[in-house]
């Protein structure tokens, strides 16, 4: 790199020279120079870029999936840093994974252990869990075929104004990481008014499913206004709740 000396400053690239100026002053380069793919995929001293990039790219697959297999949860829960957040979490839950060689670590691997699955839980999906809007005992039945919470009192619930029913909705996002694909499968929601009077309530998946992957339950509150015999959603993200449950 070298100063550019004179009256006239030049900008730009001529006869392989990068003429450019910043805060210290005018210079000029050489071109090129830096790493390129044929030194990134071969030379010995790249080998961390490389497994960098390879365990990178694994866990970027599966935050999309994540983020596809939620969908119909978190789709009116607008936030334009959740997958930015959830595949940060998933770097690091893939660093747990201690059986395979540096380059291969599998972020499935660090999901299946307890640490991992405590990450994970605690992941804040939404700014608000379902526990913060509708709370009581929550509790994932064996296998994840349903969820029961109990210690509800309705009639304690905060409900935005103009507010006239609370749906609790629960699911499971059953993943083949191997394949990279999943299914999420939906019990049906149920929906409560403020004189509902039930302390306790259960939400079942459909006895006739089969789930064969890795299963993630996954839980979501929000609230609706009745108007005229239609259910309109309240869409501020404050009041829409959304996370994982552990079994």
């Amino acid at each position: 790199m070298a100063r550019q000396k004179g009256i006239i400053k030049l900008s730009g690239t001529i006869g392989g020279v990068n003429f450019y100026e910043n805060k210290y002053g005018s210079f000029a380069r050489e071109c090129g120079g830096g790493f390129n793919s044929e030194a990134i995929k071969t030379k010995a001293s790249m080998i961390r870029v490389r497994e960098n990039a390879s365990e990178f790219g694994q866990v970027s697959q599966v935050g999309s999936l994540f983020r596809n297999g939620l969908f119909p949860f978190i789709q009116t829960c607008n936030d334009t840093k959740r997958f930015r957040r959830m595949v940060s979490l998933l770097q690091e839950i893939k660093t747990l994974d201690t059986v395979s060689e540096r380059g291969k670590r599998d972020v499935a691997l660090g999901l299946a252990t307890p640490m991992g699955k405590k990450l994970w839980c605690e992941f804040d999906l939404t700014e608000r869990s379902p526990e913060d809007l509708l709370p009581g005992t929550y509790q994932v039945a064996s296998g994840a075929t349903g969820l029961t919470v109990s210690d509800l009192d309705l009639s304690r619930l905060v409900f935005p104004k103009g507010a006239t029913l609370v749906e609790l909705r629960y699911g499971v996002l059953d993943v083949d990481f191997t394949a990279l694909t999943f299914q999420l499968h939906m019990a049906a929601p149920l929906f409560m008014d403020k004189d509902f009077a039930d302390s306790s309530v259960s939400l079942t998946l459909d006895g006739g499913i089969v789930m064969t992957g890795t299963l993630f339950p996954v839980v979501g509150v929000r609230f609706f206004q009745v108007v005229g015999g239609e259910r309109y959603l309240f869409k501020e993200t404050v009041w829409q709740g959304v996370r994982f449950m552990g079994e």
